[in-house]
């Protein structure tokens, strides 16, 4: 029997990444794919010539592709969702009433 030489699978823990897109900005990337797919279709169901529709449709994929992976190298794997939940707390929290802290009991029950 010749001796067996096999690949140790190394990418256990790594995130999925194809072409420099990190997980979450290839489903960003094909999402607005399948859009840019459907505005081509609708295009030419509206009777627009088909070059000048597919040459706009590239030309914004084109730019669309660019914006994610500018997306995906800046914010990374997680960052987007981060950054995206970081804009949704509120900056401080104002309590102008005493009514509330006054209705707090630590024994569980209510007055």
């Amino acid at each position: 029997m010749a001796n067996s030489i096999y690949r140790i699978q190394r990418d256990i823990n790594k995130p999925i990444e194809f072409y420099g897109l990190k997980s979450l900005f290839m489903v960003i990337f094909a999402v607005g794919i399948l859009l840019l797919f459907a505005a081509f279709i609708g295009l030419y169901y509206a009777g627009i010539p088909r070059i000048p529709s597919l040459l706009s449709v590239t030309m914004t994929a084109m730019i669309w592709a660019v914006k994610v992976q500018r997306l995906s190298r800046r914010f990374g794997r997680y960052g987007l969702l981060k950054a995206y939940a970081r804009r949704k707390l509120p900056e401080s929290v104002r309590i102008r009433d005493r009514r509330i802290f006054m209705d707090i009991s630590f024994n569980g029950e209510g007055r």
